[in-house]
């Protein structure tokens, strides 16, 4: 079985994978739902605060200032500008060690 990682997945990725793809996932887990009980707090953390915490000084800089901008642009436009793909594998990378 595969364990997906993803980040506060549980509010909106899950369902619109299922609702759009038609994929439902079983094993995943979610950094952002893990942070929140490992770190002893009841809050969530941002994905770029786990990123400086976990990753500091291995990022591109320019995609971590830029990052928030790359979480609400449009991911179903195509082409994907070079940008925003080099920012998608930085956050599968960090994902990875985060997790």
């Amino acid at each position: 079985m595969i364990c997906k990682i993803m980040h506060g997945c549980s509010s909106s990725d899950i369902w619109w994978l299922a609702k759009d793809f038609g994929i439902r996932t079983l094993t995943v887990f979610d950094t952002q739902e893990f942070t929140k009980y490992f770190d002893g707090k009841k809050t969530s953390q941002a994905l770029s605060a786990l990123w400086v915490k976990y990753c500091d000084n291995l990022f591109d800089l320019k995609i971590f200032s830029e990052k928030e901008k790359f979480q609400k642009s449009d991911w179903a436009k195509r082409p994907l500008p070079a940008i925003m793909k080099r920012y998608a594998a930085h956050d599968a990378y960090f994902m990875v060690m985060i997790a």
